[in-house]
């Protein structure tokens, strides 16, 4: 009688690329490989199985070749595909980000917007800051937590010193990343060289290369393309 164990994932095939987790709530080091043609992600009767994270929508996402490219397409889901930046990002109203444990939206301020009551009366606030954007925390179950605007049209995120800052975060490097807007009007995340790196949630369909990163509930996810 045999009593081999069943592996978490499959055993590697011939294939070209494989994932890998780096951390998460699957076991690290699990790794899927991923021949041609797709291959969905999630935790229901799919082909990378994360079952162990219940982040993670049934069916989730899908990684497919498109010629020699790997592409990876959210497919709905609840949480989102992240994607560690190489470089400086354009961000469109109401994106979302990560940087160390903590997640971001990005929005754009309304300009001249009238805060005041039925009768006329002006509502008695704050003095506002003239930023055109504010980047806010989001906590678990929608909750804000943490909100920053800037004059100067710049917002950093990371330890202390940062515009939003955090000292309990093991992950997330002094100074992290920045959020600013650039001399063409275009709004940018740039990650400043921090050890985990920044990501954006993908809009639907990305590119994937050799070495890149993706964030898939809880599972962060290397990606290895031979």
């Amino acid at each position: 009688m045999s009593n081999a164990a069943t592996p978490y994932g499959p055993l590697l095939k011939t294939g070209h690329a494989r994932l890998v987790v780096v951390a998460g709530a699957c076991p690290e080091g699990m790794t899927f490989s991923i021949a041609s043609g797709s291959a969905r992600v999630g935790r229901g009767d799919v082909e990378v199985l994360l079952a162990e994270d219940n982040e993670v929508s049934p069916n989730h996402a899908t990684l497919t070749y498109r010629g020699t490219t790997l592409t990876v397409t959210d497919e709905g889901s609840l949480n989102g595909v992240y994607l560690r930046i190489r470089a400086p990002h354009e961000l469109q109203d109401g994106d979302w980000f990560r940087a160390g444990d903590q997640y971001f939206v990005f929005s754009k301020l309304a300009e001249g917007e009238a805060f005041h009551g039925p009768d006329g009366t002006r509502v008695f606030t704050s003095p506002q800051r003239k930023g055109t954007f504010t980047v806010r925390q989001v906590l678990r179950d929608g909750h804000i937590g943490i909100s920053s605007t800037s004059s100067r049209d710049e917002v950093s995120v990371g330890g202390e010193g940062s515009s939003i800052a955090f000292v309990g975060d093991e992950h997330l490097d002094e100074k992290h990343c920045r959020v600013y807007r650039a001399s063409d009007g275009r709004y940018l995340i740039e990650d400043l060289g921090s050890v985990n790196g920044t990501y954006v949630r993908i809009r639907s369909t990305e590119n994937l290369v050799d070495g890149d990163v993706v964030i898939v509930g809880g599972e962060v996810l290397r990606v290895e393309v031979t």
